[in-house]
């Protein structure tokens, strides 16, 4: 069409500068009316031909265009919707060591970082008044059992009284009762380790005087760790023992998976939520206590869905739509196609009806488009 219109155009310059040319060889007084009766004539004459080639070129007489989109085909696929909150790492065993005694620290036989077992002993208190003490409960004991065997050989013989032999065997019993009080109050003594694990900090110096309920030393089971999160009261029909999480840990860029272990059944009437704990892998380098993490809780799946960018929705007075190329005898047109929408998570959304596998859904070049256009498809 281009080319015709300069042809048009070049036509009509010779044809002007032909009759420059003749008015300078005419007669001054030829009739200008004659001449532009001419021109025209001649125009009409070229613009049939035009039309003709035109007509030729075009048999429908219009102008085809399309517009060129990309298209992609969506498998169906497994819709997960995660709660992403914030949690801490906690030990499951984390305590302070505790003297149930009072006394004088006289020896400390700990110091932060070591690792010790269940059962040893980590500060010794002043026992001296209790060794004292059952010393002289051992004597008595020896001179309580003498005088004790002898009332019994006398009554196994039918001598004495009964009054001197139980008086005597009450005597003994009483104070070995004593010396078995007195041992364990000695066994006190000697504060020892609840649980295995490593210390975290000793809290007093030798010669200081404790008491019971003063904490000695703080002592972490490493071996035990869990995660423990607040969660909003809103999610409490939702989170459940038993659902998938994925913890990542963003200052040592690890990522683990496990399942909630405990949900507390009271909401915490201060800041609106309840706890959820969750068991983390053993021997995991890296990770420590008061380490803060993202949890992402596993509350939803659907493995019969198609997955979908969010941007590709849209929507109209007749609802939710993707617009998607359909392959007909004319070529590739436009179509609007109603969907069924689920839940949305990161920037995608769940699909659960309205599409199949092998639909061409357009992903670029969709924003402007109007169902019935001629498309061209770009190649992937």
């Amino acid at each position: 069409m281009k080319n015709i219109f300069s042809l048009l155009v070049l036509a009509i310059s010779i044809i002007y500068m032909v009759s420059c040319k003749s008015k300078d060889a005419a007669d001054p007084s030829m009739d200008k009316q004659a001449k532009l009766t001419t021109l025209k004539t001649q125009i009409a004459t070229l613009e049939k031909e035009a039309n003709a080639l035109e007509a030729e070129l075009n048999p429908a007489g219009k102008t085809v265009r399309t517009k060129l989109v990309g298209v992609t085909t969506f498998p169906q696929s497994t819709f997960k919707n995660y709660i992403d909150l914030q949690g801490a790492v906690t030990a499951d065993q984390d305590l302070f060591v505790n003297s149930k005694m009072a006394g004088t620290a006289t020896q400390i036989l700990i110091k932060t970082g070591d690792r010790v077992t269940r059962g040893q002993t980590l500060v010794h208190l002043d026992d001296a008044l209790i060794q004292q003490g059952l010393a002289e409960l051992e004597t008595q004991l020896a001179f309580a059992t003498n005088l004790y065997d002898k009332q019994k050989a006398l009554w196994d013989q039918k001598l004495g009284t009964e009054v001197q032999y139980l008086g005597a065997k009450n005597n003994k019993e009483s104070i070995e009762k004593r010396i078995a009080t007195t041992k364990e109050q000695w066994q006190m003594s000697k504060v020892t380790a609840p649980i295995s694990g490593v210390i975290d900090e000793v809290m007093i110096k030798p010669g200081q005087m404790i008491s019971p309920g003063i904490p000695i030393a703080r002592l972490v089971n490493f071996s035990k760790l869990k995660i423990t999160a607040e969660v909003p009261e809103s999610y409490a029909g939702r989170i459940k023992p038993g659902n998938a999480i994925k913890i990542y840990f963003p200052d040592i860029q690890k990522e683990f998976d496990s399942r909630i272990t405990y949900v507390s059944p009271i909401i915490n009437q201060v800041n609106r939520t309840f706890k959820a704990e969750a068991a983390l892998p053993a021997n995991m380098n890296g990770v420590l206590p008061n380490m803060i993490s993202i949890i992402k809780i596993l509350d939803y799946s659907n493995d019969k869905a198609f997955i979908l960018p969010i941007n590709l929705l849209q929507k109209d007075h007749e609802g939710d739509f993707v617009m998607v190329a359909d392959s007909t005898t004319e070529g590739w047109i436009s179509g609007k196609q109603p969907v069924s929408i689920g839940r949305y998570y990161n920037d995608q959304v769940e699909i659960k009806s309205g599409i199949n596998p092998n639909q061409q859904v357009i992903t670029l070049g969709y924003q402007d488009l109007v169902a019935g256009e001629k498309l061209r498809l770009q190649p992937n």
